[in-house]
């Protein structure tokens, strides 16, 4: 029994020497953190607001983590920059934050931790950031710019769901996947650019963006999953790749505008199309075969405008050449009618 209760008082004596030394309650200027296994985790904010950066380290030890209430209630925030040192930001840290009108985020992956903050208008997703996470900005009813400036490669379910404000998006050419109810009820969505390296639209992606009048399938879609476009009432046109093998159940239900549809292949091609039930918007379309994608469209141009400037370059330059040689002649042949005159002074 003695030995017993020697061990274990060797047990707690033992870690209470040890406890301290991984993890210690420290504050450095406006922040509030702990230090445990070489890593800073902030724990609180004690500055005046406005617009807060995230050291990447603190006192040489490197930030990788927001935790739990860690800037809630803290509504003299306005703006928020977190470096890529940051691993995780706990789901409570910006809880009540709202006056937040910016965030610039380049963890590797974006969370919900960003959701439900009603101030928050732009958004800049970092150069590091690979995974922009389910429900990450889900009802920031303010929201309407969001710049993707890394290789994000995967949108979760609902990232922007019931951002209402946001008026359009550019999907980078890296983002594979989609999860479900991306956009949904994004109705001031108007325009919006998917990545050319989706297989398929999911379900419910662009469900009630009333605003959207416009959208073209990338060429590397197969699949146009349930409820993808359904009740968009405003959309009139949109571009189907011949790539595409299935519409499913209720994809393009409910959008009474939709007047055209320009396929990428030919009728009979569109014919082997597997279309489920609940499709009336395509019904109702005039179906325009062998279209190019805008995207396509617009390489043509673009090519097309690079030869004419190139041949106007060229005939500009013949024009010039032209001109040159002209002012050259008239020059000889001024000098040697002046080398006449003066042999024939000679003479005389």
């Amino acid at each position: 029994m003695k030995r017993i209760i020697t061990s274990i008082l060797v047990f707690i004596l033992a870690f209470s020497l040890v406890a301290p030394l991984s993890v210690s309650a420290e504050k450095s200027g406006d922040f509030e953190y702990t230090v445990e296994d070489g890593k800073a985790t902030i724990t609180g904010y004690v500055g005046k607001g406005g617009a807060v950066t995230i050291p990447s380290e603190i006192d040489g030890t490197p930030v990788t983590a927001i935790g739990a209430h860690a800037f809630e209630g803290r509504t003299s925030v306005t703006s928020l920059k977190i470096p890529n040192s940051v691993e995780t930001v706990d789901i409570t840290a910006l809880k009540g934050c709202d006056s937040i009108e910016s965030l610039d985020v380049d963890t590797e992956t974006v969370t919900m931790a960003f959701s439900r903050l009603p101030s928050l208008r732009e958004v800049t997703i970092g150069e590091h950031v690979k995974t922009i996470g389910v429900s990450a900005f889900e009802v920031s009813p303010s929201l309407t710019t969001v710049t993707v400036k890394g290789p994000v490669t995967e949108i979760g379910s609902s990232a922007f769901e019931q951002c209402s404000s946001l008026k359009s998006f550019t999907m980078p050419d890296t983002v594979e996947k989609m999860g479900d109810s991306v956009f949904y009820k994004c109705t001031s969505l108007a325009s919006v650019k998917l990545s050319s390296s989706l297989k398929e639209i999911f379900d419910g992606n662009f469900v009630e963006c009333t605003s959207l009048k416009e959208v073209e399938i990338p060429d590397s879609v197969t699949t146009i999953k349930d409820f993808a476009f359904y009740n968009c009432p405003a959309l009139t046109t949109v571009y189907i790749p011949a790539s595409v093998t299935k519409i499913c159940e209720l994809a393009f239900g409910y959008t009474p505008s939709l007047k055209t549809v320009n396929y990428g292949g030919t009728e009979e091609d569109w014919e082997k199309i597997t279309v489920e039930h609940g499709n009336d918007g395509l019904d109702g379309a005039t179906i325009e075969y062998n279209k190019r994608s805008g995207s396509e469209e617009k390489q043509i141009r673009n090519s097309e405008n690079v030869t004419r400037i190139v041949w106007t370059v060229v005939a500009c330059l013949i024009v010039v050449a032209a001109i040159v040689t002209a002012i050259l002649v008239w020059i000889s042949e001024k000098k040697k009618k002046e080398a006449k005159k003066a042999q024939r002074k000679t003479k005389r």
